[in-house]
């Protein structure tokens, strides 16, 4: 942890399963005790799986329902945002509640899916805010955060395709709908999430990885108290190895190809444009 605010989690996870052919289920539960510099609590949320594989591993619908401590060190939310004050703390998110019910499977061999549902309770979810931070007689543009107990509905829907050894297609899409208890909006946060990816795998020696991914529009709130809307991202990523031998490789990696204009974070825009070149050798 990066912060100087030390947190130890500590979880026990006890369950029975049972198991047939074509079904599965799993019951328990998970205790997390968070010992942080507010003091020790004690979390315990239920733990339960079942599912059923009605045709053969191409339909298996299924059931869950369970909870857990998100561990929101200084390290995960630096990775999240850069541009977080410096030595922000963050208190960890109780997901204490989560109901999640689905259908996975595979239409051939060649193709997997999997489409869900879900609906959680989170207590101490974080949003990210605008900021000014002071340092050495000048104000800079960072990010706080602000709590909220909130109730998460989440729809998903994710396709795989392997037409031959080689290639690799995988396409995801996430639509979230947030209702919040005090603060007005999720902000920075999306509705929805779209991804499709390639993957081109030639004998172990020419790789190659292209991707698209669109984010919808974002509510942040403004310095003032005032609010605004951002737009959404639409980028395109292209990234090409060769494998000399085991041990050595050469990349190219082409981010934002398109050359969009868009804000990762209120006040942040992406590059344009970014070519990175590289070479690679293990010993």
């Amino acid at each position: 942890k990066l912060s100087p605010d030390d947190n130890t989690i500590i979880t026990f996870s006890p369950w029975v399963g049972l198991f047939g052919e074509q079904w599965r289920a799993k019951a328990g539960v998970r205790a997390t005790f968070d010992n942080n510099k507010l003091g020790t609590n004690s979390h315990f949320y239920p733990i339960g799986h079942l599912s059923y594989d009605i045709i053969s591993n191409y339909v298996i619908p299924y059931f869950e329902f369970g909870g857990h401590l998100e561990d929101n060190s200084y390290g995960k939310i630096l990775n999240e945002n850069p541009w977080a004050t410096p030595g922000l703390n963050v208190l960890n998110s109780s997901h204490k509640f989560v109901l999640k019910g689905g259908v996975k499977g595979n239409m051939s061999p060649r193709i997997a899916y999997n489409i869900s549902a879900s609906y959680s309770l989170v207590d101490s979810a974080y949003f990210f805010v605008n900021s000014l931070s002071q340092s050495n007689d000048f104000f800079t543009s960072t990010f706080d955060v602000v709590y909220d107990n909130i109730r998460k509905k989440e729809f998903l829907g994710e396709l795989t395709f392997a037409p031959t050894s080689s290639i690799k297609i995988f396409a995801m899409a996430q639509f979230t709908s947030y209702t919040m208890q005090d603060i007005s909006q999720p902000w920075h946060k999306p509705n929805l999430l779209s991804k499709a990816t390639l993957w081109y795998n030639l004998q172990d020696k020419i790789l190659l990885k292209t991707s698209i991914y669109y984010e919808g529009k974002r509510h942040v709130k403004l310095l003032n108290g005032s609010t605004t809307e951002i737009d959404g991202i639409f980028d395109v990523n292209l990234g090409l190895e060769y494998r000399y031998n085991k041990r050595a490789s050469a990349f190219i990696n082409i981010n934002n190809l398109t050359a969009n204009r868009y804000h990762l974070w209120y006040l942040y825009p992406a590059q344009r444009f970014q070519l990175m070149l590289g070479v690679t050798y293990a010993l």
